[in-house]
């Protein structure tokens, strides 16, 4: 098998916290801190940190609605810092010398870079294959697809799973999204630096991860994870978060036209980044999932309608939500559908 070369990397990484008093100077040399003029629906401060003129972190906080407890924040690290890490070696670094505490992600996105697949599969031909039927993923479900069309369709966008699913899957150009959508040359610079040809496409294989109730863990060490306690600065953590991923959500096999998919010969697309360790992503009940969410939803609704009447003690809604996201494993559930 040739193993094509790839750049493992986070993309994305936000969560709430508590933040007892604003994020006010002065920080340590080298931080500076902008206030917004307005805030956003839900909060009513929007501010944005910079680390020696480089984006760092962005905070939403000072909640606007009483379902939240007036300390908690909104926060989303910079996706320039997350490729570039600016001499701060840890997210909790970060969160201390800002004030946040009890940070705990809510969304990571974690990525791999590449211009071939495995075995110099070029990604819009598999793509292809898999609009086609020839080749499958093993775990069923809802995908989505864009292209452009001449005489011949070329594929560069895939999706698998929704914007709520637990874990959605991509594949896709990025070479064009950065050319068309926004460039950002500190990942080109990466790519450079890597090896990554640039006078062919670069693409993108991507998990976006949102249950915070998801176990990682690696066979090997016995160590596991969740969103709560990651570290982005840990490479480690990093490696198992994507391996897991990869293993679940980028399986993939040819298609037989059997009906025991469990016997079809699977394809290998990229190469772990931890390739001696075994990792094991525990199950999640989408089912009573999307039950809890949906009651907590409804009461969220409930806490809105009664607030427009002024006519009930507003920390009785908002405890009960609080109480029920705590028992399901939901934290942070609520605050993310209003960010």
């Amino acid at each position: 098998m040739h193993k094509s070369l790839n750049i493992i990397s986070l993309d994305w990484i936000s969560g709430t916290g508590t933040l007892i008093s604003p994020p006010l100077p002065p920080f340590d040399p080298g931080f500076d801190v902008e206030f917004m003029p307005h805030g956003t629906r839900v909060f009513n401060n929007w501010a944005r940190i910079s680390y020696y003129n480089r984006p760092l972190i962005e905070l939403l906080y000072n909640p606007k609605t009483p379902i939240l407890s007036p300390h908690t924040c909104h926060w989303k690290i910079s996706n320039e810092y997350l490729y570039q890490w600016h001499g701060i070696d840890s997210g909790i670094t970060i969160f201390e010398r800002i004030g946040i505490t009890n940070a705990k992600p809510t969304r990571i996105d974690v990525c791999a870079d590449f211009n071939l697949l495995n075995n110099n599969l070029n990604p819009a031909s598999f793509i292809t294959r898999i609009v086609r039927g020839i080749y499958c993923r093993k775990y069923a479900g809802r995908f989505k697809v864009e292209g452009t069309q001449s005489r011949q369709p070329v594929y560069h966008y895939l999706r698998y799973g929704s914007h709520s699913s637990p874990v959605s899957f991509y594949l896709y150009n990025k070479t064009k999204e950065l050319s068309e959508v926004k460039d950002k040359p500190y990942i080109r610079t990466i790519w450079s630096k890597y090896g990554l040809k640039q006078n062919i496409d670069v693409w993108r294989m991507e998990f976006s991860i949102k249950d915070t109730r998801l176990q990682f863990l690696n066979k090997d060490t016995s160590e596991t994870l969740n969103l709560h306690n990651f570290n982005y600065a840990t490479r480690s953590h990093i490696g198992l978060l994507f391996d897991a991923c990869l293993s679940r959500y980028g399986s993939f096999v040819i298609n037989n036209r059997t009906t025991n998919i469990s016997r079809m010969k699977p394809i290998s697309l990229i190469t772990p980044m931890l390739p001696n360790t075994a990792t094991y992503m525990g199950p999640v009940s989408h089912a009573s999932n999307n039950l809890n969410k949906f009651v907590i939803k409804q009461l969220m609704a409930l806490e809105h309608e009664m607030r427009i009447i002024k006519s009930y003690p507003e920390s009785d809604i908002a405890k009960a939500i609080s109480n029920y996201e705590t028992m399901h494993g939901l934290q942070g559930y609520s605050a993310n559908l209003m960010t």
